[in-house]
């Protein structure tokens, strides 16, 4: 009787230990997955690939050599999981604050690479995580 008793609580303790992949959990994202400094590295033709900031204050920074000054303005995802690799965005550019911009962007599968695209633009823009 007695080994019996200490053959469960074994294999009781077996069944309850850690798992050393780690918790399903904490592959979730808590951040949105646009968050960081991207390269455009298609759908503008000929013009010099800028690069584009997202701050986790919502607020973006885009800038090229070609470009004069940089573009500014925010952008908010409309979408409350960040798992997702389809997402989808508002942005507003400062220059125009009354024009608001319904862009939908699809992560790839590790969210290093996006492709967005607008119903109001036809182009679609490929972008890649820079860091």
């Amino acid at each position: 009787m007695k080994k019996l008793l200490l053959l469960f609580l074994g294999l009781t303790l077996i069944s309850c230990s850690s798992d050393e992949d780690g918790d399903e959990d904490s592959d979730l994202r808590t951040t949105d997955p646009l968050i960081g400094t991207w390269d455009i590295i298609s759908g503008l033709g000929d013009v010099e690939s800028p690069t584009v900031t997202y701050a986790f204050n919502g607020v973006f920074v885009e800038d090229s050599p070609s470009l004069d000054a940089p573009i500014e303005g925010t952008w908010s995802n409309t979408r409350d999981n960040f798992n997702n690799l389809d997402q989808s965005y508002v942005f507003i550019y400062n220059e125009d604050e009354s024009e608001l911009i319904l862009v939908n962007v699809l992560f790839n599968g590790d969210f290093s690479q996006a492709q967005l695209s607008s119903d109001s633009e036809d182009t679609t823009l490929t972008i890649k995580r820079k860091n």
